[in-house]
């Protein structure tokens, strides 16, 4: 029947629109809680705001072909083919995202390596890593609220330490 072959339409098209999305955006939908991640290129990291993401995406695309509850049946299957575990997402151990990058802490040194959306990360370091960097304000607060360079050396290793988010591997106090 007529009606049968435009539901088929329909869904094949919401199918098509949702492989579309899948092969042009990176998702992560968290079985947790069922919210839909979108990774930004520009920060590196999966936002909350992965259906606000499609609907403007259908919305610039459909115009005044755009159907709420389409949107809702291209997520539904986005959510389905991009389902992960909270435990999935935060990034590898041993890096830290920043907005220039991200930087891989070992032992040896630190590397500087473009964002991925491979990573996963939630969050990030809200400032650029700059090598060359000076912080005179932190040295002159450590110098007054400490006697011992010794004394000022721990407090900026643990302040460093506070960014190693995969698991705080030294347990210090």
């Amino acid at each position: 029947s007529a009606a049968s072959n435009r539901a088929g339409f329909r869904s094949s098209a919401r199918f098509d629109a949702a492989e579309l999305l899948s092969d042009e955006y990176y998702w992560a939908n968290l079985e947790e809680n069922d919210v839909l991640y979108a990774y930004d290129d520009d920060s590196g990291i999966y936002n909350p705001t992965g259906e606000q993401k499609v609907r403007q995406l259908l919305v610039d695309n459909l115009r005044e072909e755009y159907a709420k509850n389409e949107k809702s049946e291209i997520v539904d299957q986005l959510r389905g083919r991009h389902t992960v575990s909270q435990e999935d997402m935060g990034g590898p151990e041993n890096s830290v995202p920043v907005r220039n990058g991200v930087l891989e802490v070992t032992s040896s040194g630190i590397e500087v390596k473009d964002h991925n959306p491979e990573y996963r990360f939630l969050g990030s370091v809200a400032t650029e890593y700059d090598p060359d960097a000076e912080c005179p304000r932190f040295e002159e607060f450590l110098n007054d609220v400490v006697r011992t360079e010794a004394g000022r050396r721990k407090l900026q290793e643990y302040a460093g330490y506070t960014l190693m988010h995969w698991g705080l591997p030294y347990h210090k106090a």
